[in-house]
């Protein structure tokens, strides 16, 4: 049999030369018109585009008689014959397919790319040669065992791999009529809520202020007690359509919406943020709790990788809304105390930003109207509030 050879598609080879081609055409303008300072852009279009032409002529696959030599970029070759390889597998990723080649130990010889051209015809030479071609999402579908493989994956494909198994698992549960809800009406109801929660945010924009607060702490609170309530039924995501079809699914678009507003909403205020972050850590605390109890007192087998990362959710949702929250929660008469503006800053980036500097040393950040109207030497005022948490903030304004 001639050298079969594998390489990624040559959309990456003509990619990496228009890349290249931009750079060079941008370093001639630039130095046309003597901005030199720009050469830099143009280095990194250069780079990229000689890392994929790179990458495409030592990434590759060899198919011979008796052996499969695998090379990638920055890595040591490796060659291993047809007896050594044990399994070929197919491991489903939340974006994509990767590859795996296990050995006869159930240990991993390499990872293969899903991105390389004609892996098809490679996987049908591997399985003339006595190589088993194992879909791990179909061991899974089927109830069937895939600890064998375990070893043979990454530590990002075994989470995933895990999270599948834990999904179907659930979802076999729900079929049985073992969930303590009825799941159809549930999903119906989970519909409505999720329409419901982001006209409620709209709703929120429009009023405004305290209104736009409460409306998405609500959606934060509400679809986080949910998930807590649906545990272990419901994910943010099903990466197989049957366990979309037999799990519920998190209402995300609100509350995502609301996470951002609430994040942009602190930027006006000045506060400590090692009292923050510990007022954030206690509302963690207080959010995770429930969750706790209920894997404990319903002894609910859990990860420690999920319990990890709905404890790591707990703290992004507490970071967000503990501000307004305070904000809600202030009843005491405001103190303001006079300052004078000893420096600004204006920092340019993808987001532009305004920060005005005080004698007390604080800093506030502003608007771009603001930070042009204020000037160095003006007396401002600073208007300091605290909740009845004890967490204090301040705003500046003339």
């Amino acid at each position: 049999m001639e050298n079969l050879i594998v390489r990624p598609h040559k959309f990456a080879k003509i990619l990496g030369g228009i890349l290249i081609g931009i750079a060079v055409l941008l370093m001639a303008v630039f130095w046309w018109l003597k901005t030199y300072g720009w050469f830099g852009f143009s280095f990194i279009f250069l780079l990229l585009g000689l890392l994929l032409v790179y990458s495409y002529k030592k990434e590759y696959i060899a198919f011979s008689d008796i052996d499969v030599l695998i090379a990638k970029p920055f890595r040591k070759t490796i060659t291993c014959s047809y007896s050594q390889i044990k399994a070929f597998l197919i491991v489903p990723m939340k974006n994509q397919t990767q590859f795996v080649l296990a050995g006869t130990g159930g240990e991993q010889i390499a990872t293969l790319d899903s991105a390389l051209a004609g892996i098809e015809i490679g996987i049908s030479i591997l399985e003339k040669h006595g190589t088993k071609i194992i879909d791990i999402a179909q061991l899974i579908e089927t109830s069937q065992s895939v600890d064998a493989y375990m070893p043979a994956l990454t530590k990002i494909q075994k989470i995933n791999v895990q999270n599948m198994v834990e999904m179907q698992k659930n979802a076999e549960a729900m079929q049985n009529d073992s969930a303590p809800f009825d799941v159809g009406k549930t999903k119906k109801r989970l519909r409505i809520l999720k329409i419901t929660l982001c006209l409620i945010v709209v709703l929120g924009f429009f009023v405004g202020g305290k209104a736009l607060f409460c409306t998405c702490m609500i959606s934060l609170l509400l679809v986080y007690g949910l998930y807590a309530k649906y545990y272990p039924y419901m994910y943010f995501e099903s990466i197989r359509k049957k366990t979309q079809d037999d799990t519920l699914q998190i209402p995300f678009l609100a509350p995502i919406i609301s996470l951002l507003v609430l994040v942009m909403a602190q930027e006006p205020f000045s506060f400590s943020l090692l009292s923050y972050f510990a007022f954030v850590l206690v509302v963690a605390f207080i959010l995770y709790l429930p969750f706790l109890l209920k894997i404990r007192f319903q002894a609910i087998q859990t990860r420690v990788a999920r319990m990890i990362s709905v404890f790591l959710a707990a703290i992004i949702i507490a970071y967000t809304i503990s501000f307004p929250l305070s904000v809600l929660l202030t009843f005491e008469t405001p103190v303001h105390t006079n300052v004078t503006v000893t420096d600004k800053e204006e920092i340019r980036g993808k987001h532009d930003n305004w920060y005005v500097y005080v004698d007390d040393g604080t800093q506030f950040s502003v608007t771009k109207s603001e930070y042009h109207e204020i000037r160095k030497g003006d007396s401002m005022r600073v208007c300091t509030r605290t909740s009845v948490f004890g967490f204090a903030y301040s705003t500046l304004h003339k």
